[in-house]
């Protein structure tokens, strides 16, 4: 679960203690079930984790759902358990069946699947089989309602068989030299009795023989299935390699040869199970994640000015006037986002522009430390990196000079090159002061929010302007064209009011949602949040901290709730995440410096509820 994964399978049907010949009592396995499903709950709720979806089945070695009745006695038991734990929301989407197929048969039954489909259909789960490999029929499959089919070993008979096959070209090459050799096969086979895995699958005549007693058919067989369990013993990987060396000659790719032979593999069940249509998806989404260096998939990207802060120290010391300065800092509302964003563990990603100079290089190496993919960060020549000088009066107020039009910071790269690399991520995040920087990098934070939408993902926009420093009919002209694009708006009490020109927050709010925007997310401070959507408004509260520098609390209680929103948090979770991570960035001097781990915030959430 903290690994990002989506789906677990929940399997109690293997009993280490049990008897070899012994089966499991179907009221064990529902316990077991219930069990692991609540422990699994119960962690993902205490570390905030997202909403993850499961899978519950089969494994024969102790009977498991290896019969209808089982099966259906099964659903049912499991259905009032977790009904009584409370569980009804966690219920399993996938259930894996035994479709008259097994490690030593070949053919699927469309009869037994249209048996199981209706039983697991009644309680809304899809239907899937387990050892789908070899069948002769794989095509039924789909033809029988089945959602999916579990294939693993005969992927890596394939794999051996490539590898053997490479072996013989080893000998053929090495006649005269046989102490060079790789000796693979023999170094698999020890690996495999080693690991003790082949006995799993023995017959019941072969029960008390070794491995070197059984059949050369079945210790073939027994090699290539447990094979798949150490691909990665160091002497299976070592010989692999002398393997490769020795017959990599003439420009031929021993890897490419193995790795095309399971292409080939895999490629019988795209055909059998009608996934021709996704074939060009998959190759598209493999080549995008290619060239995303820090990840398989982009979450999180923002866009827009990178800069640094020099800062008084000290409340009462006004700009103009003489006196010391703190800094530089990193900063830029979207870079501090994006800083935040990738603090808690998004994958997240930067369009913007600095200087070849000591401010950029300061930027360039907090997002390397941090492990913010900058692709898309250019470094222009003979222009400077912008920066800002902040002060603070002794009501907390805080007053600006900045430079930034003019220098690099005020540039992204060309629209269409932006919404390329925008259409890879799951998330953008813009700000009102970005989109106000200059035309052109206001059209392309818009040629990157419609790349976003077009391929599926969600758009947020934090107002984020200063009406001094711009007419309240101008701001209106820089954002309302992004608020269409929006699925979350997240603006303070004033920004809220300029956007729609209408005086009452609250019913501003509610003018948004009318204009399309899924969440809006009003920001009161230290009091907390109000959350509007289309059904209803919650009131989150703030978290107490000594503050000692306000300057990019927002940009990190943004970060906050757009990592609960994609992470499928309720609401209310979500704003509280947005809301300790808003008052922790409060804590430190700097508006980067307050962005913590997401470990470190739980803990923060967890001991602020102690009071």
């Amino acid at each position: 679960m903290e690994a990002g994964f989506d789906l677990l399978h929940i399997d109690p049907t293997v009993d280490r203690e049990l008897q070899p010949g012994r089966e499991l009592d179907v009221n064990t396995i529902i316990e077991r079930t219930v069990l692991l499903i609540k422990s699994c709950e119960a962690y993902r709720t205490k570390k905030g984790l997202p909403i993850i979806a499961y899978e519950v089945g089969t494994e024969e070695v102790h009977g498991g759902l290896a019969n209808e009745d089982m099966f259906n006695a099964f659903l049912a038991g499991l259905r009032k358990r977790m009904n009584e734990e409370g569980l009804a929301d966690a219920w399993p989407c996938l259930i894996v069946g035994k479709v008259g197929t097994d490690l030593d048969t070949t053919m699927f039954s469309p009869q037994i699947a249209a048996e199981l489909y209706k039983t697991a259909s009644r309680y809304g789960m899809v239907l899937k089989g387990h050892y789908t490999d070899n069948v002769e029929n794989p095509a039924a499959y789909p033809a029988s309602k089945m959602g999916g089919a579990n294939v693993g070993p005969e992927f890596t008979e394939v794999e051996c068989d490539a590898l053997f096959e490479l072996e013989s070209m080893e000998s053929a090459l090495l006649k005269e030299a046989a102490t060079s050799s790789s000796h693979f096969r023999e170094t698999l086979m020890d690996a495999v009795i080693r690991s003790g895995r082949w006995e799993k699958w023995r017959h019941p005549d072969e029960m008390g023989k070794s491995f070197s007693e059984l059949s050369v058919e079945r210790q073939s067989w027994l090699l290539k299935t447990g094979a798949r369990y150490i691909w990665t013993d160091r002497a299976v990987l070592a010989a692999r390699q002398r393997l490769y060396a020795n017959v990599k000659k003439d420009g031929f790719d021993p890897h490419g040869f193995v790795v095309g032979r399971i292409r080939q593999q895999i490629l019988k069940y795209c055909r059998a199970f009608n996934l021709y249509s996704t074939i060009p998806t998959l190759e598209a989404e493999f080549e995008r994640r290619r060239k995303l260096p820090f990840w398989g998939e982009g979450q999180v990207l923002a866009a827009g000015e990178m800069i640094v802060e020099l800062m008084r120290p000290a409340a009462g010391q006004p700009l103009d006037v003489t006196g010391e300065f703190k800094g530089p800092y990193p900063s830029g509302a979207p870079a501090n986002f994006a800083d935040a964003s990738a603090r808690i563990g998004k994958r997240t990603g930067f369009v913007g522009s600095t200087g070849q100079d000591s401010f950029g290089q300061l930027l360039r190496d907090r997002f390397k430390r941090d492990h913010i993919d900058s692709k898309l960060i250019a470094s222009v020549k003979r222009k400077t990196t912008g920066c800002a000088f902040v002060a603070y009066d002794k009501q907390g107020g805080r007053k600006f000079i900045f430079h930034i039009a003019g220098t690099a910071s005020d540039r992204l790269p060309p629209p269409a090159r932006a919404a390329r690399y925008a259409g890879s991520f799951r998330h953008l995040h813009l700000m009102g002061c970005s989109l106000a920087v200059s035309r052109l990098m206001r059209e392309t934070c818009i040629a990157m929010a419609q790349a976003v939408k077009k391929a599926g993902g969600s758009v947020s926009l934090d107002p984020n302007l200063r009406p001094e420093l711009l007419s309240a009919e101008e701001c209106r002209g820089i954002l309302l064209p992004v608020v269409r694009l929006s699925d979350i708006v997240l603006p303070s009490s004033g920004e809220a009011s300029l956007l729609v020109h209408e005086a009452d927050s609250e019913k501003a709010c509610l003018r948004l949602l009318e204009m399309g925007v899924k969440v809006v997310v009003l920001k009161l401070g230290e009091s907390g949040c109000r959350v509007f959507s289309a059904d209803r408004a919650i009131d989150v509260p703030g978290f107490k901290v000594k503050a000692v520098d306000p300057t990019g609390a927002g940009d990190c209680f943004d970060a906050g709730f757009i990592s609960g929103y994609i992470d499928n948090l309720t609401l209310y979770d979500t704003a509280r995440l947005a809301n300790a991570m808003g008052a922790l960035a409060t804590s430190r001097m700097g508006p980067m410096e307050g962005a913590f781990s997401l470990r470190e915030v739980l803990a923060f959430m967890k001991e602020q509820e102690q009071y």
